[in-house]
């Protein structure tokens, strides 16, 4: 029993400890969530675009926007946008941006698919 009254609490300790460091590592990827690279910029009119909100771990949860961009060239571009969801935070159903809206997306490409970091209305030469 003495054995016992001793182990057990060190197990929990040692869960207490990993669990925190596993914690910390998460939110700290979860913040940088949404930071990508602004290497290229795509131009062109919203052809559609889907809004979710997705679970990163535990109570943490982003928002992921996914874009269907139409260029000058007749190209069609598949743009995603995330952004952590913070716990202050009211979170827009609906992004104020619509189909048929003329944006400026900055970010990076990863494959086949366009990484955004910030977004601007209207063309910018």
């Amino acid at each position: 029993m003495l054995v016992a009254a001793i182990v057990i609490p060190i197990l929990f300790f040692v869960f207490f400890i990993v669990t925190k460091k596993e914690r910390k590592k998460y939110d700290r990827l979860w913040k940088r969530l949404g930071d990508v690279e602004e290497i290229d910029t795509v131009k062109g009119i919203v052809a559609s675009k889907i809004t979710d909100k997705k679970r990163f771990y535990q109570h943490r949860y982003y928002v992921s926007i996914e874009f269907r961009i139409q260029t000058n060239t007749n190209k069609s571009i598949r743009a995603i946008y995330e952004k952590p969801i913070q716990f202050t935070e009211e979170v827009e159903h609906e992004p104020p941006w619509k189909t048929g809206d003329a944006l400026t997306l900055y970010g990076s490409w990863d494959n086949q698919q366009f990484r955004v970091n910030r977004i601007k209305e209207g063309l910018e030469q």
